[in-house]
């Protein structure tokens, strides 16, 4: 790997019944289930597709397709911490925090996550249903 440190993370759990030993499980950062990155590509999604049913963007991949979102996300990396944009500030956190260390096109990859986990969690309904949606959602 070509990342300066930072394979692992450690979850600290308390301590056990009984003989009160500590307990904690240590997560491979890098490993394909890793827990943030997915988090983060499921919030992802759902904040664009928020974002797509509203209709309250003028952009063209919420607009019409997934293609920007890479686009869009490396966008979001950049924005101040407080300002608002098509992610919630929290999500944005997570997306740089996640970012940081690994190579280039891991914005690619996560992006490619996200559109998955939009197109899974949204099967087309009826225009009613979609704004029954934004309504409970916004």
């Amino acid at each position: 790997m070509d990342r300066p440190g930072g394979y692992t993370r450690i979850h600290k759990f308390g301590n056990r019944r009984g003989d009160n030993a500590p307990e904690a499980i240590v997560e491979l950062v890098d490993n394909p289930r890793d827990l943030r990155w997915e988090m983060t590509s499921r919030a992802i999604g759902w904040d664009l597709l928020k974002k797509k049913l509203s209709g309250n963007t003028n952009t063209s991949l919420v607009n019409n397709t997934h293609a920007d979102i890479p686009q869009i996300l490396q966008k979001e990396t950049l924005l101040p911490s407080k300002h608002r944009g098509l992610l919630r500030e929290k999500t944005r956190w997570n997306l740089r925090k996640l970012l940081k260390y690994r190579r280039s096109h891991a914005v690619d990859e996560i992006a490619e996550k996200a559109a998955t986990h939009m197109v899974s969690s949204f099967p087309p309904f009826s225009q009613d249903a979609t704004e029954a949606f934004i309504r409970m959602n916004f």
